[in-house]
């Protein structure tokens, strides 16, 4: 029987969320300071002088924690104890110098928590295919969106920087995907060994599921995501923003908060914001707290995941979905499916469509173009199946006709030195099941995770045409088979040279 007020999995970071997670960073050395005055009207003069200067105290205590680990990675030093106390004391000056004196408290960063919300405000975002108005908050001079999605650093008085980007899934602009599909990434010292745990669990599943590996942060990088858990919520900022950035995870985060933070840190937006969402789950938007209401804003631009003709296919399983129940205020489902059904949400692993929208944006960050692959023997088309969502299908030779399927990206994975081929219309890989080493076993399209059945030494002959080998097997990918004779199937089998297991590159 269902609870009546069910938990909710991916908690959005509150409306003063950004605000007190600089504060709680410190939160053990730096207690919450009260105004103690008898008399009413002192008092409320001194909360108000009070929250104004915690304001400036957390900006400057955020700024310390950057400053701290930017030192830290590049093996110098910078003194942030002395920053943070230096913070403190002239926070403790200001109040006395008004007559509010402070006092220590045994507060926890979640009593912290309850100061008085930001105001959300509404800005034109630069999209694909035309701008779009969103809300955000503004806290703590950062921009938020959607509750735990950090778009970075903002001025008084401007809006967010451009993202040029949010497409169905993910950010487009370049410059705020990772390079070389790698993300350094450190963890702040003081996080509890259970949220570490977490946290190295999610991180192995996104490096063993997907093109991106994230690993240990070195002195020579310049960008660095910064896991932290001094804050209930679970928050982490969009993208690479550059330098060091930061991904909150507290206690009640479970293994998938992290992994669908690290998602956003990777570039990707939550799927409920689409703009063709309406037509494959409905929003009740009654039952909603009126507080988490932007958060089911479409904020997404035209979908170009694929291609600008090809939208990509919808995944309510993905794990940047919302579930049925998310941000609730009466216990009634506030999302679900067309047809009236509700639906729990994935926060177990990335799903196949999942990790196809991060192969586009290792893809777009690599520069990658998409070209055919053209058997000489036969003059056809290495093709997938038709059908985006299949897992597992075999590849196959079909007429060279102007479609995506017949189309493929040879990208050079700088994690392994091999290559690997990624099909245009299904950002699936050519593999080789189990990466077996026996001969004529048949090429599928799987998820891209860079492993040894994914990946191939593309060499190009001296005759102009492309010898596909299994950097695994050695053996060449064509389709003729170990006996020499040539079939409608593509598989591997010993290097013979034949034109069935030459490729034109057009």
């Amino acid at each position: 029987m269902r609870e009546p007020y069910p938990r909710i999995v991916l908690r959005p970071i509150s409306r003063t969320m950004v605000k007190t997670a600089a504060f709680s960073l410190v939160a053990l050395a730096s207690p919450t300071l009260a105004a103690t005055s008898p008399d009413g009207a002192t008092a409320l003069r001194c909360e108000v002088v009070r929250r104004d200067l915690e304001a400036d105290l957390r900006d400057a205590l955020l700024d310390c924690r950057r400053r701290d680990a930017e030192a830290e990675a590049r093996h110098t030093s910078f003194g942030g104890t002395f920053c943070r106390s230096g913070a403190q004391a002239a926070m403790k000056s200001a109040l006395a110098a008004d007559g509010c004196l402070p006092e220590a408290s045994d507060a926890t960063p979640e009593t912290m928590a309850t100061t008085e919300a930001a105001p959300s405000e509404r800005a034109e975002l630069a999209l694909p295919g035309g701008g779009r108005e969103v809300t955000f908050e503004r806290t703590s001079g950062l921009a938020v969106l959607q509750g735990d999605i950090v778009l970075g650093k903002v001025a008084d008085g401007s809006s967010p920087r451009d993202l040029e980007s949010t497409s169905s899934f993910s950010v487009s602009n370049a410059s705020l995907i990772w390079p070389n599909a790698t993300i350094p990434y450190a963890i702040d010292p003081p996080t509890p060994d259970l949220v570490r745990e977490r946290i190295l669990s999610a991180i192995d599943h996104w490096n063993t599921t997907t093109l991106i590996r994230l690993r240990p942060r070195t002195a020579a990088d310049p960008d660095v995501v910064l896991f932290f858990s001094q804050e209930p919520s679970c928050w982490a900022e969009l993208g690479r923003q550059g330098g060091v950035q930061l991904a909150n995870l507290g206690t009640a985060c479970v293994r998938g908060n992290a992994i669908h933070e690290i998602g956003h840190a990777v570039g990707l937006l939550h799927e409920h914001a689409r703009p063709d969402r309406d037509s494959y789950v409905a929003i009740n938007w009654n039952h909603i707290d009126p507080a988490q209401r932007p958060n089911f804003e479409i904020i997404s631009a035209p979908m170009t995941a694929y291609d600008s003709t090809l939208p990509a296919p919808y995944d309510i399983r993905s794990m940047m979905h919302y579930g049925s129940f998310a941000a609730s205020m009466d216990g009634s489902p506030t999302i679900v499916r067309t047809n009236g059904e509700t639906f729990t949400e994935n926060r177990e692993a990335l799903t196949p469509l999942d990790v196809s929208a991060v192969t586009g944006l290792v893809l777009e960050r690599a520069g990658t173009k998409r070209s055919k692959l053209v058997m000489q023997s036969s003059g056809q088309c290495l093709s997938s199946s038709r059908v985006p969502r299949r897992v597992g299908a075999p590849a196959r030779l079909r007429g060279c006709l102007e479609r995506l399927e017949a189309s493929w990206y040879v990208y050079s994975d700088p994690h392994s030195g091999n290559d690997l081929l990624v099909n245009g219309a299904t950002r699936q890989c050519l593999s080789i099941p189990g990466a077996s080493t026996a001969s004529d076993v048949q090429a599928r399209l799987l998820p891209c995770n860079g492993g040894d059945e994914q990946r191939l030494d593309v060499t190009r002959l001296p005759g102009g045409g492309l010898q596909i080998r299994s950097a695994k097997s050695g053996l060449c990918i064509g389709s003729v088979d170990s006996t020499g004779r040539e079939r409608p199937r593509i598989v591997q089998a010993p290097c013979t040279g034949s034109a069935a297991q030459v490729w034109n590159q057009l």
